[in-house]
């Protein structure tokens, strides 16, 4: 073989061992239903391979034949065999950028020391930053110390939290919580996510004011009857001493 021809192999056999080692890592993460489906992808990938190094490197000098193109008919079973058996390709993981920017509550993504890594839409309106000049700036540095008082949800003395913030003389009222992003049993970020709970507030104020304007109402009622019924009283009490007088008369 040429020079060409060992340059080409070794870069192709490089690109195959670091694919085959994320599967393999992935492996550790991943849920079962994949775990199934890469086991399969990994013993499909093998084969040809395993079959394609044994002809190139010579190890059995008296093999003078490729077996690569068994090893792909091979591969061709496993993967009719994971299609028939456990559904390969059928489940695909949703993407989770995707799914964070379509959230309508506000997501930042912090790493272990509270510097962000990741934030979607709605957190981007909250913060009136965009996520890539918000990038790996401390929390405390934001604009305007907005998330600061986070601060003890983000140092763990509280897991939840209400947050209200105030813009352009309103009022908003979040509901906070912290989650921790693990990746095997090792925490690598937390994940802040805020709901927008002010139209709950809201209601729940109304309502408040509603209770003491009614309590404020039956109260004023209460002590008019209260008033007219002395009233009424003494009235009565009048009536029947004038009579008593008239009947002594």
């Amino acid at each position: 073989y040429g020079i060409i021809f060992w340059i080409l192999t070794l870069y192709s056999y490089v690109l195959l061992i670091i694919s085959m080692a994320v599967l393999i890592r992935s492996l550790s993460i991943l849920p079962s239903v994949y775990k199934r489906q890469t086991l399969l992808l990994i013993a499909a990938y093998i084969v040809p391979w395993a079959a394609n190094l044994v002809y190139v490197s010579r190890i059995f000098p008296f093999l003078e034949v490729d077996f690569s193109p068994i090893g792909f008919s091979v591969t061709g079973v496993i993967v009719l065999f994971g299609l028939l058996y456990y559904n390969l390709f059928d489940y695909v993981p949703f993407a989770t950028d995707i799914i964070i920017n379509n959230l309508n509550d506000s997501i930042i993504i912090l790493s272990l020391d509270n510097k962000l890594l990741k934030v979607n839409p709605q957190a981007e309106k909250l913060l009136s930053c965009h996520g890539s000049d918000c990038v790996g700036k401390d929390i405390s540095q934001l604009p305007g110390s907005t998330l600061a008082p986070l601060t003890q949800l983000l140092d763990g003395e509280k897991s939840h939290m209400e947050l209200t913030l105030t813009a352009k003389d309103k009022s908003y009222f979040f509901d906070c919580k912290v989650s921790p992003i693990t990746m095997g049993k090792r925490v690598v970020a937390k994940a802040v996510m805020l709901r927008d709970i002010t139209l709950l507030k809201q209601a729940q104020l109304d309502l408040q004011n509603w209770n003491s304007e009614l309590e404020e109402t039956v109260s004023k009622r209460t002590s008019e009857l209260s008033h007219a019924n002395d009233h009424l009283k003494k009235e009565i009490d009048k009536n029947r001493f004038a009579k008593a007088g008239q009947n002594l008369q």
